[in-house]
C-alpha cells in the first residue's frame, strides 16, 4: 500500500502541472503533444532493452483498443476539457470517486457482487459529491456551469477506471505495460493532434518554452512514472485497490494547487473529503472481510 501511495503523491502532480499548462494551451493540442511523444519515447525504451511481445496481438486486439480509446484517449480529452474550468484541487477530489465506479462496473459488466454495505458505502459516496457542486456557486448559471464541468470530469474518471480493467485483462495475459501504454498514448496523441488540426488550435502557441516545460514535467512524472508504476503493481492488486489509494490524491492536489496555483482550499474540500474518506474505508473494510 505505501507504494500505492508514493504514485498517486506524483500523480496528484499531474493535475496541479496540466492546469497550469491550460491556462496557455488547448486540451486537445496540449494533450495531443504530450500523449505523441510519450508513446514514442515509451516504445523506442521498451525496443531499446530487446523487449518483445510474445502474446498474439490479435486475440487480444479488443482490450487493446478499449485501453487505446477509452482509458487514455477519451479519459484525457474529457479530463482537461473539464479542469480548464476548475481547479487542480477539485479535480482530484471528484477523482476519488474511481474506486466507487469501479465497484458499479465490475458490477455490471463482470457480475461481481455488492452486499447492502457496498452499496451503502456507494451511497455516502455519492453524497460526498453534493458540497463540491455547490462550492463557490452564487446563482442559477454559475451551478449549471459548474456542474457541466463536475459532469465532464466525472465522465473522465469513468473512462479512466475502465481503462485500468482493460489493463490489468493484458497485464494478467502477460502484456509488458510499457507496450500496452506505448500504443495506447501513441494512438490517443495521433487521435488528439487530428483533432487539434480540425480546431486550428495547433496554431495557439503563446510560449514555446512553457510548452516544452509542461511537456516534459507532466510527461516524466505521468507518462512514464505513474503509468508504468499503476501497470506494474496491478499485477499485485485488484483495480478497485488501486484506484481505492485515489483516496490520497486530494490531500496532494490541495496541497500543490495551494502553493504553485495559490488555489483557495474552502470548506467544502474539507466537508467532501471526510464523507468521501468514511464511504471509503467502509468499502475497503468490507472487501477486506470479503477477503478481495
Amino acid at each position: 500500500m505505501f507504494w500505492l501511495i508514493i504514485v498517486n503523491a506524483f500523480f496528484a502532480s499531474t493535475f496541479t502541472i496540466g492546469r497550469s499548462a491550460l491556462e496557455l494551451f488547448k486540451p486537445e493540442f496540449f494533450i495531443g503533444i504530450r500523449m505523441f511523444f510519450a508513446g514514442l519515447l515509451l516504445f523506442g525504451y521498451w525496443k531499446l532493452f530487446g523487449a518483445r511481445q510474445a502474446n498474439d496481438i490479435r486475440k487480444n486486439l479488443g482490450n487493446l483498443i478499449g485501453y487505446a480509446l477509452v482509458g487514455i484517449t477519451a479519459s484525457y480529452l474529457t479530463e482537461f476539457w473539464a479542469l480548464a474550468r476548475m481547479t487542480s484541487c477539485r479535480a482530484t477530489l471528484i477523482n476519488g470517486f474511481a474506486p466507487f465506479i469501479s465497484a458499479i462496473i465490475s458490477y455490471l459488466f463482470l457480475s461481481e457482487k455488492l452486499n447492502r454495505k457496498k452499496w451503502l458505502a456507494l451511497a455516502i459516496g455519492f453524497v460526498g459529491f453534493v458540497p463540491i457542486i455547490m462550492m463557490e456557486t452564487t446563482s442559477f448559471s454559475e451551478l449549471i456551469s459548474a456542474s457541466v464541468a463536475d459532469f465532464v470530469f466525472f465522465i473522465s474518471v469513468v473512462t479512466y477506471t475502465l481503462g485500468w480493467i482493460f489493463m490489468r485483462a493484458l497485464v494478467q495475459k502477460g502484456f509488458s505495460p510499457l507496450f500496452v501504454n506505448a500504443v495506447a498514448m501513441f494512438t490517443a496523441g495521433v487521435i488528439s493532434l487530428g483533432i487539434s488540426f480540425v480546431t486550428g488550435s495547433y496554431n495557439q502557441i503563446p510560449s514555446l518554452t512553457s510548452l516544452i516545460q509542461h511537456e516534459v514535467a507532466i510527461v516524466i512524472i505521468g507518462n512514464f512514472i505513474c503509468y508504468n508504476a499503476f501497470g506494474y503493481l496491478l499485477k499485485y492488486y485488484t483495480a478497485t485497490l488501486v484506484t481505492l489509494s485515489g483516496l490520497v490524491l486530494p490531500v496532494f492536489g490541495a496541497l500543490y494547487g495551494w502553493y504553485f496555483l495559490g488555489e483557495v482550499v474552502t470548506y467544502h474540500y474539507l466537508i467532501s473529503f471526510v464523507i468521501l474518506s468514511v464511504a471509503m474505508y467502509l468499502f475497503y473494510k468490507e472487501e477486506i472481510a470479503q477477503g478481495v
